[in-house]
């Protein structure tokens, strides 16, 4: 019985979520894992990268409402989104419209 094992990046993609997976059941730290790519939580890597370039360019991290910087960039996006059920709160915090 002869196998041929063939290492392409399909099959390195899938040893780097496993090898991710295991450390985070090992370590107890799957949750925290998760949210980074939990597009609900604001513990993301989008929502961390919008406020670190608010940062980096001296952008305080909210304006005088209380908006988050990164809430602008995502209130543009949600603005052009033909999916979007509802535009109140990108309303609020680029035209600055009541909620």
């Amino acid at each position: 019985m002869n196998v041929d094992l063939k290492v392409d990046g399909l099959f390195l993609l899938v040893g780097g979520i496993a090898a991710v997976g295991t450390y985070g059941v090992l370590s107890g730290k799957l949750g925290k894992m998760l949210n980074k790519v939990n597009p609900a939580s604001s513990d993301n890597l989008a929502y961390q990268g919008a406020a670190s370039l608010g940062d980096a360019v001296g952008i305080p991290d909210t304006d005088s409402r209380g908006v988050y910087l990164d809430d602008y960039i995502f209130a543009a996006i949600d603005q052009v989104n033909p999916f979007n059920e509802s535009d109140a709160y990108s309303d609020y915090v680029i035209w600055g419209k009541p909620l």
